[in-house]
Order: C-alpha cells, then structure tokens, then sequence
C-alpha cells in the first residue's frame, strides 16, 4: 500500500491517467505517475471477484477460477520447438501450433490452455508478424475443446480477438455470459505499465472479460535482490492493474498474477527453476489469497534446455510448492529453459506431475468407510487385503495410477526396451496425436472465423 501511495506507478496511457484522475487518485499527467489512495484502492478490491468462471467451447470444461481450486495450465508461446533426441531446435510453424493444441487438449491434467494468459505452445514464425497472436486464438479455438488464450499484441488485433470469441460464444451478449477470451496484462518491471497493454486491457475490462495482471519483478534485476522486496513490488504492480480495471468495469474478473522470478547475477539470465522463483511465486499466492483474489503462478517451469533429471526436479518441485500455496492457476507448461523451445515430452512430464500433485492436494479421506475398522478386524493377523472387496472398491480411488512413471522390476522394465521417462513421455504424445481429435467447430464457424483472419490480414 506505501508503495501505491508514495512512490506510486507508471502508466503510459492518458486514457488511464484520466481514469485514475477522475476516480481520486493523484495523477501526474506529465511523468505519468499515479499514486493511488488506499481508500481508492481498497474500494476497488472490494469489487473483483473473488472467483469466476473461464469458459471452453465445450462448457463440460469450464473451469473454476478462484477459491482452493488448482488447475495446470499448458502453453507458453514459444518460437523454437526442441528435438529432445537429437538436442537440436528449429523454428515453429503453424503445423507445430496445431499438433501441440491437440496434445495439451488430450492430457487430462492440464485443465486450460493459457487461459487467460498464453496458452498457445509455440508462436507459428511462418506467418505474418503483426498477427501472429490471431493465428494462434484461430488455432486454438479449432484444435481445442478447453479453456484457451494466447497473446495478443496490439488493440486493433485485441477487436478481432473479441469477435472471433463472439463467433464461437454465439453473440456479444454471451460472450460477456460465457468469457471464452482473455488477456495478459504484463507490467513492466519496475513499477510501469505500457502504452499497448493498457489499451488492450482497457478494452477487455469494458467487454466484462477476464484479465490477468502479471508483475514481472526479476530479484536481483528489475526488483530488489531480498525476495521481500520483490514481494512488496510485484504486489503494487498488481494491485494497481486491477484498481484501473474495477475502475473502468466493475466486476471485471481480475487474475492475480504470480510471475515473479530472480536473476542468476553469474549468468546473466533470468532463473525460472530455482528456489528462489518458487518462493517469491509461492509468497505472491499467499498475497493473493490475502486479498481474497483469483492467484495465477508461472510455475512448472525449468531452467534445462533437455529432458533430463533436472527438467524434472526444476518442474516437479516448483509446481507442487506453488499449488500447495493456493494457486488457483499454475504453470505456462511445454517449454525448456526461460523461453529457449517448446518440448512435447515436457508437456506430458508436466501432465504427470500435476496428476501426482492433484492427489497430494486432494489428502487422506477420513470416514467409517476408509478407515475400514470392520475388515481390519476381519482379515486379523497375518492376512492378505490383495482379494478384498474393499480393496477392489477403492484402489483406484485411493491410488494414483501412473501413466508413464517406471514401477516395475527389472527384468519387465528390461524386456519392454528398458525406455527412460524422455522415451515413454516422447511414446505417450504421439499416441495421443494418433488418436485425439477434438470434435470439429461447425463450418459456418470456421468460415467466420477465416473471414476474421482475413480481414485482419488484409488491414495489417
């Protein structure tokens, strides 16, 4: 709040300026400086919900954002896809962009493709620049029957955006009933948000759609090194995102964001593995519960460029701590490395830790019927529970049955290939591109969304 007050955050954006300056803040037009009254600020929270709905094509699989619900969520943008196997990388095509949409559309544990941040696997470099991010919505739209969102880079490709989610939603009016579209706001790192960005989220609050408010404080760079400091700066980053949304909309579902990370001060580099990420994601999920709003985290990430022990110590241990915090979104999953190639092994990898965490989440079930007091007594000393019928009942309830996790002995493990999990995860991905397509947009839909595409293309 002292930070919101005194020193206060840079919009570069007059509408914004304005906005702030007629809602009671005090608005340095000049520096574009706003410095937001707690008063101010606590009205505005008191107006974001708590928790909300983001809505798929398939309405089976909206998803409840808010609360102690926990979602993965796949997609992460990337322009490079890595061949695990040769370790080598090439540019992402469109192709790409499809196949890893169908992929992160069969894992059954990654709940949303972005939403509402960047949910597309790669960034297809083959078509035109300015609206690539189109593109990508098109895409996943077709390919996915989940909760989807990519980027969008500008205000005007923010419009088509909008009218391709109208499209699929039916109308403009359900689209605000069912938000099917997104956006990402980033602030950037320290205390500032851009012009572009602004304008897009602008737009997005006033259509009653989602946003999520992403600080991008780097400890050690862009944040002060102690991980409370940079605590202290991304929450002011947050909050003043959503204190211009609740302004400009009321109600607007706003998504803390939780994107914290440190610098590696030896490399240079930004660290997306490392304890420290996953405790400043961690503490910011916590200050998002505090403020009783929507907590988003970019975790389940890694610092390794291959599918190795490292991929799955980094994913694996940052992801659980991250969800265990309260995350209600977590994870921009399927890439390797701080944004160096996406990576189909990774994507299922990911899928699997997130089943492993969801039944750590889930607990010990305590009741007359776990507790089986009456078979215990039963079976008696020395016996077997491998027949029971209470055995057969439960297991699959009780116990997590891994899809390409190792558990066998040896010679069975020996005799199947002796595969590492690289080679099952790599087997799992291409079952599931052979055999998973999800059911087709209608045509009239597909034909109104190409004719978007094209309009946009012709005006870019």
């Amino acid at each position: 709040m002292e930070i919101l007050e005194k020193t206060g955050i840079r919009f570069r954006d007059q509408r914004a300026l304005e906005v702030f300056h007629k809602a009671g803040a005090q608005a340095d037009f000049q520096r574009e400086i706003v410095k937001i009254p707690q008063a101010l600020l606590q009205s505005c929270l008191r107006d974001a919900p708590s928790e909300y709905i983001q809505c798929a094509r398939n309405p089976d699989n909206d998803v409840s954002v808010g609360g102690d619900e926990i979602h993965m969520r796949g997609g992460s943008g990337q322009i490079y896809v890595i061949d695990s196997m040769t370790k080598t990388r090439r540019i992402a095509t469109l192709a790409d962009l499809q196949n890893g949409t169908r992929l992160m559309d069969g894992l059954k544990n990654i709940h949303l493709l972005g939403a509402p941040g960047t949910g597309c696997w790669v960034t297809p470099q083959e078509v035109p620049p300015q609206i690539r991010d189109l593109y990508a919505w098109r895409t996943l739209f077709e390919y996915s029957e989940k909760p989807v969102s990519a980027w969008i880079y500008s205000e005007r490709n923010a419009r088509y955006v909008i009218r391709m989610g109208e499209t699929i939603a039916g109308s403009p009016e359900e689209l605000r009933r069912r938000p099917l579209v997104g956006f990402e706001c980033e602030a950037t790192s320290p205390l500032q948000y851009g012009t572009e960005t602004l304008k897009i989220m602008q737009l997005m609050a006033g259509h009653g759609l989602p946003v999520l408010f992403a600080p991008m404080p780097m400890a050690g760079a862009t944040a002060p090194v102690t991980l409370a400091g940079t605590l202290a700066l991304g929450n002011a980053e947050v909050l003043a995102g959503i204190a211009l949304a609740q302004i400009v909309s009321p109600g607007t579902p706003c998504v803390y964001g939780c994107y914290g990370s440190s610098f590696d001060q030896r490399t240079g580099l930004i660290s997306y593995g490392g304890a420290e990420c996953a405790l400043i994601q961690a503490g910011m999920v916590q200050l998002a519960r505090l403020h009783r709003l929507p907590a988003a985290a970019n975790s389940a990430t890694t610092d390794s460029k291959a599918v190795d022990s490292q991929e799955g110590f980094d994913t694996g241990l940052n992801f659980a701590l991250v969800a265990l915090a309260g995350a209600n979104l977590s994870g921009t999953v399927g890439q390797l490395g701080v944004d160096q190639g996406a990576s189909i092994e990774h994507l299922v990898i990911a899928d699997e830790i997130a089943g492993v965490v969801y039944r750590i989440i889930d607990g010990i079930r305590v009741d007359e019927e776990s507790l089986a007091l009456d078979l215990i007594d039963k079976v008696g000393h020395g016996g077997s529970y491998i027949g029971q019928k209470h055995t057969l009942a439960h297991f699959r309830k009780e116990h997590l049955l891994p899809s390409i996790m190792d558990r066998w002995d040896w010679g069975h493990w020996k005799k199947n290939g002796g595969k590492d999990l690289a080679s099952r995860a790599r087997e799992k991905a291409q079952s599931i591109l052979r055999d998973h397509r999800p059911p087709a947009l209608r045509t009239d839909i597909k034909d109104r969304l190409d004719e978007l595409l094209s309009e946009a293309s012709k005006s870019a």
